[in-house]
């Protein structure tokens, strides 16, 4: 909205496009959200003839069903409706909203009148990169909140991004560019999670319809039997990327009969998969892209793993049952980025991984890691992003002994229950964990003392915006003062710690003391018994919106948070 000085006249415009608000250098801005149920619902009852609602006590519920599918969205309200107004039965309504539901762009009047008036957001997208940006978003189930952080990966591993044999950070952050202007285009929403988008049911339909138009079809099956998931893979040589999710029911028995599939992306994620069959991923030579995350029965990987020689993204994470990871896996001298959570790493493996950036690995036994794959991680030339946990004082001592190594590390979680550790000292001088998001230290019962080199100097952690402290005997975290960007804090069950900021702060200081904590979020305080103050002069907590407390020797002043 502007308001024009010389005549007092209100000038209102309507735009699926924010930017065009900036051009137009709109005074006030205000989001025309999607219809509620109950005023969806009244909208879709004015298409459709009374008579016809009241003549089968089914067909009310049937018809909210359609509602439900259009998820507020007037266009397809009308549009939906108007074409249901001459369905009289209850078995045309039916097959109305299975097909509605299984193919939406089949349905009568989708593709004429809602799809093309949609794709007109679609068609003014500035590049083919943002295009393919958006069309890769319907690789997600319905309604699924996705992590952008996640999304800008297999946008990379797509090799969508014009910075993605590059650095890595670079085509992140290209990434993120590309999430703000499909969200400025209303072609991704913002959920109040952080870091998270969804796309609405309706685009996320438009978005299969074309990539369907440009031979570029995606098949996408979620809560399907494994039984049934099997039958449909005659599908499957016409899917240039398939997403099955939460598949139940036992395991896959054969092998895809298509001898050589096109597909360049396959994510079988969150399901009851045990294992593949001999010889599953033979006929998927073009594959890119495997993700195979939160499947949490699924015990091993197949040896002919190895033969995917163009994967370039390989995602085997969120708590698996594997043990160990297939030697052949060092064949995959393209993979670019690696996320795993198995027991094991052969040896030899990593050091192969010619064009790896990405290297995550966490695991319920991590012993495992040894001085043996930091020297490998080391050793790769094009390594950028290193995701860890450690169960040594030699690894701990030989990661932050490597300025390359250190400057690699974006999340790290460190345990040493069973080693004496009374003084842990992590080196981070000369600004070498810049990188560092994540840090977690848990179980090192001996610990008394957790010192940081460096941190003298402000901003030596710039990056950090995650602690999280289990059973350490620690007494004080005063080295926090120099954490700008710490976003979320988890102490508990450290009965030693009696206060988190020790030191106080002079008259000339306390300005400076008001930047402590300026983006903490949220803070968790549990099992302290001996915690006395998080700090000695009162603090603003300008940020904090979550608050956890189990420390009964702690009192907070609430105009603090």
């Amino acid at each position: 909205m502007g308001v024009p000085v010389s005549d007092k006249c209100k000038i209102v415009f309507t735009t699926r496009s924010e930017d065009v608000c900036t051009h137009m250098k709109a005074d006030k801005k205000c989001e025309v959200k999607c219809l509620s149920p109950e005023v969806a619902w009244e909208l879709f009852q004015q298409q459709l003839d009374k008579d016809v609602l009241n003549s089968h006590r089914e067909i009310p519920k049937e018809a909210k069903i359609v509602v439900n599918e259009c998820k507020g969205l007037p266009l397809a309200l009308i549009t939906i409706g108007s074409t249901m107004a001459n369905k009289k039965t209850i078995e045309e309504l039916q097959h109305a909203t299975k097909v509605l539901r299984s193919y939406p762009s089949e349905f009568p009047g989708t593709e004429a009148r809602v799809l093309p008036i949609l794709k007109f957001s679609y068609d003014s997208l500035s590049s083919n990169i943002l295009k393919n940006c958006f069309i890769y978003c319907s690789i997600y189930p319905e309604d699924h909140v996705i992590l952008e952080d996640q999304l800008i990966d297999l946008w990379i591993g797509e090799v969508f991004l014009r910075e993605s044999h590059d650095n890595i950070y670079d085509a992140r952050n290209e990434g993120k560019c590309n999430t703000e202007s499909l969200k400025r285009a209303c072609l991704l929403e913002t959920v109040e999670k952080k870091c998270s988008v969804k796309m609405h049911d309706v685009l996320r339909d438009m978005a299969l319809w074309i990539a369907s138009e440009l031979k570029s079809k995606i098949l996408v099956q979620e809560r399907t039997k494994l039984d049934e998931a099997k039958s449909s893979m005659a599908k499957w040589k016409e899917a240039k990327r398939i997403s099955l999710w939460r598949l139940n029911n036992g395991t896959f028995t054969e092998s895809p009969s298509c001898t050589h599939l096109l597909t360049t992306t396959l994510l079988v994620r969150d399901s009851d998969l045990e294992r593949f069959p001999n010889n599953f991923f033979r006929s998927m030579c073009a594959l890119i892209v495997l993700d195979l995350s939160g499947n949490r029965n699924l015990m091993e990987l197949p040896a002919e793993i190895g033969e995917l020689v163009n994967l370039q993204y390989l995602n085997v994470s969120s708590f698996t049952r594997i043990k160990t990871l297939p030697i052949e896996v060092k064949k995959l001298g393209q993979l670019r980025i690696l996320r795993l959570v198995v027991q094991n790493i052969p040896a030899g493996v990593i050091s192969c991984l010619s064009s790896l950036q990405v290297f995550s690995w966490f695991s319920l036994k991590a012993h495992h890691v040894d001085i043996r794959l930091l020297q490998e991680l080391e050793g790769l030339e094009h390594i950028k992003d290193i995701s860890l946990m450690l169960c040594s004082l030699d690894c701990i001592d030989k990661l932050f002994s490597s300025p390359k190594l250190k400057a690699c590390v974006t999340s790290l979680s460190i345990s040493c229950p069973e080693q004496e550790c009374s003084s842990l000292v992590l080196d981070i001088s000369s600004s070498t964990m810049k990188r560092m998001k994540y840090l977690e230290i848990i179980g090192c019962n001996s610990l008394k003392e957790l010192r940081f080199c460096g941190t003298e100097v402000p901003n030596n952690l710039p990056s950090l915006e995650t602690l999280r402290l289990t059973r350490c005997p620690i007494k004080d975290l005063t080295w926090l003062i120099h954490v700008p960007s710490l976003s979320s804090l988890s102490i508990s069950e450290c009965p030693s710690l009696t206060e988190v900021i020790a030191c106080d702060f002079g008259s000339s200081e306390i300005k400076e003391a008001i930047d402590i904590f300026p983006n903490l979020k949220r803070m968790r305080l549990i099992d302290l018994p001996n915690l006395k103050s998080i700090c000695r002069q009162a603090m603003p907590f300008p940020s904090l919106n979550s608050l956890g407390k189990a420390a009964p020797a702690l009192v907070l002043a609430r105009e603090s948070y």
